[in-house]
């Protein structure tokens, strides 16, 4: 036997030592990709729940366009840029008259639609988050924390590449391009999704009251406070049995959320049944409170952890061969053609879907030259054309599937087919060459350049120290300069719903308004008489939206009732802008009030208060 060399025997235990580090580094990458990435799809998906989610917060906002966001209401712009921070900035702060506000409003919906269908994404979710900051700046009065987890939701989507499936965007991919793997990571995966999960942990690590743990009685004092609500609360909360179990299965299941969403042992199981007992959770609130979109905005964050084995094991069963085996064949001569029949197969088709010249195809060719039409075909059926076509794609996508039943019914084929002829008689026209400009191809964004990514590891760092500062449990302070930072983009947190501990008190206005004559008049409902002395039986339905609950509740408080000084001015001005005879608004008395709720459903206990009496004809000072 041959004895090995001294240099060989040392040099054993580090060779060793380097392979544990290779496979450690290669388990710990497999890790990241695992917990950390996000599929395409996943992030496809997120951009559509996105785009709905800011729709949905125009269409809310634009009941009180005038109210809440122009000088005509009830919060003037000067009391806005007072209230905020100097870092803070706004659009909406350039000009206070209603046009302006409602162009600013259309300008949101329009990129928020483009958002929707990923055309030219990244611009448009870039458009969307300004003028959602904007809106919230110019009155933080009626934000709660929905409204803080949307903005940062579009801002880590910046750094994302929302647009590389169902898109325009993806359809519009230069001829020739290389098709990008389902599997996505990066530190921007990471930061969102840490974000997400933020607002668990440390929503739990802010509940510090005993009625959380060990008492149990957090969900009973939650569904008591009768501002926030729904019927259906008031069924739940008579449900002794099962408070307490609630209450911990809450307080639990947000304090052990990052470690079973991120965890590398038995990582699938674990991760899908902690999603779904949160969206349980978010969905037992928006039954249970009226607290406006932060279930729905909660719940587009946890889909961000859909993993891609769900969305193949959902790709084998929702798209059989036959349904891949359909071919579009399109005119070869016309560029707009075949991005039209690219952007079909991105929303209703597959990738693996074939698109054809009709002219390089023997078979299809005499049917493209007699209808001058494109050409549909499918396994074990006639070759579709015109209008029937579009129909049939439309109909192979579940979202669209109804449009495409629709679209397919005899009254409008004949209206379909004429429609069909017209945008292909226009493809050569100036019309035409304006749609090829605005189809033109590129590669949409999909990876972050290294000074990018620097900056979002260095926000992932900010956000992660300043959620520590919220913590009671450790000391630590940021440094003003980094608040000014996170100030200015929307990054400043504090997931501090129902902590410590729920209220105990609910409070709700009384605004009563008297005419010269004498006539009396509900200010908050509008019904003209004395508003009643008796608690409504559900009092959302007469607080009729959160964002007026919160607006009261903040403005109502001791030390900010000066701002109630221009909400009586707002309803001076509602209601004598063009009277000048005895039914002018004279005297406005705002009257708040509030019920406490007690332990082991004893009787509440109530008060009321008078905040401000306000003279309409008094000339000012």
């Amino acid at each position: 036997m041959t004895e090995a060399s001294p240099n060989t025997a040392a040099s054993a235990p580090a060779q060793y030592e380097k392979t544990v580090m290779n496979r450690a580094g290669a388990w710990g990458r497999v890790w990241f990709q695992t917990a950390f990435g996000i599929d395409l799809r996943t992030l496809a998906l997120f951009r559509v729940n996105l785009a709905f989610l800011l729709l949905a917060d125009l269409v809310n906002r634009a009941q009180f366009l005038e109210v809440f966001y122009t000088d005509r209401g009830a919060f003037p712009r000067a009391g806005a840029i007072a209230y905020n921070l100097p870092t803070r900035l706004s659009l909406h702060f350039i000009n206070g008259e209603p046009w302006f506000v409602i162009a600013l409003w259309v300008v949101a919906a329009l990129a928020s639609l483009l958002l929707l269908v990923g055309y030219r994404t990244r611009l448009m979710l870039a458009v969307s988050w300004v003028l959602l900051m904007s809106i919230q700046a110019r009155n933080p009065l009626v934000l709660q924390a929905g409204d803080q987890l949307l903005v940062l939701l579009c801002f880590w989507g910046l750094f994302l590449p929302l647009g590389q499936r169902f898109s325009i965007d993806a359809a519009l991919r230069p001829a020739g391009h290389v098709a990008r793997p389902n599997a996505y990571a990066s530190v921007a995966t990471f930061a969102i999704l840490v974000q997400a999960i933020y607002v668990y942990v440390i929503g739990a690590l802010i509940k510090t009251s005993s009625v959380w743990m060990p008492e149990g009685t957090a969900v009973y004092y939650a569904l008591h406070l009768d501002t926030l609500a729904m019927p259906f609360a008031y069924w739940l909360r008579d449900l002794r049995w099962l408070l307490p179990w609630l209450t911990y299965f809450v307080y639990w299941i947000e304090l052990l959320a990052a470690l079973l969403v991120f965890s590398p042992i038995f990582h699938l199981p674990l991760r899908l049944t902690t999603i779904a007992l949160l969206i349980a959770m978010h969905a037992g609130f928006a039954l249970s409170l009226m607290i406006g979109l932060f279930p729905y905005i909660s719940i587009a964050s946890l889909l961000l952890f859909i993993p891609g084995k769900v969305w193949d094991w959902l790709d084998a069963r929702l798209n059989p061969r036959d349904r891949r085996e359909i071919v579009m064949y399109y005119d070869k001569d016309c560029g707009f053609c075949r991005k039209v029949c690219q952007i079909l197969r991105s929303f209703c088709l597959t990738p693996s879907n074939a698109i054809r010249p009709a002219q390089d195809t023997p078979e299809i060719t005499p049917l493209f030259h007699e209808h001058q039409s494109w050409v549909v075909t499918r396994p074990g059926h006639r070759p579709l054309i015109k209008w029937p076509a579009v129909a049939f794609i439309l109909r192979q996508s579940w979202p669209l599937k109804p449009l495409g039943w629709l679209l397919d019914r005899s009254l409008l084929v004949g209206p379909g087919n004429a429609v069909y002829r017209a945008i292909g008689d226009g493809r050569s026209g100036i019309i035409g060459q304006l749609r090829t400009r605005f189809w033109q191809e590129r590669e949409p964004f999909y990876r972050l350049s290294m000074p990018m990514a620097a900056i979002v590891i260095a926000l992932t760092g900010a956000v992660f120290w300043q959620n520590l500062t919220t913590l009671k449990q450790i000391d630590v302070a940021m440094p003003s300069a980094l608040k000014d930072v996170q100030a200015s983009l929307r990054l400043t947190q504090r997931w501090s719903m129902f902590a410590p501990r729920p209220l105990r008190w609910a409070r709700w206005p009384r605004i009563t308004g008297r005419f010269e004559d004498g006539t009396m008049i509900n200010l908050w409902t509008g019904e003209v008489g004395a508003p009643e002395r008796q608690k409504p039986k559900y009092l959302v339905r007469y607080l009729r939206d959160y964002r007026w609950r919160k607006f009261f509740n903040v403005v109502s408080k001791e030390g900010k009732t000066r701002y109630l000084h221009d909400v009586a001015r707002y309803y001076c001005r509602k209601y004598n802008r063009y009277e000048t005879g005895p039914k002018r608004l004279h005297r406005i008395h705002f009257d708040v009030i509030s019920e406490r709720t007690r332990a082991n459903y004893a009787p509440k206990r109530k008060k009321r208060e008078r905040v401000l009496n306000w003279n309409c004809l008094a000339k000012p000072k």
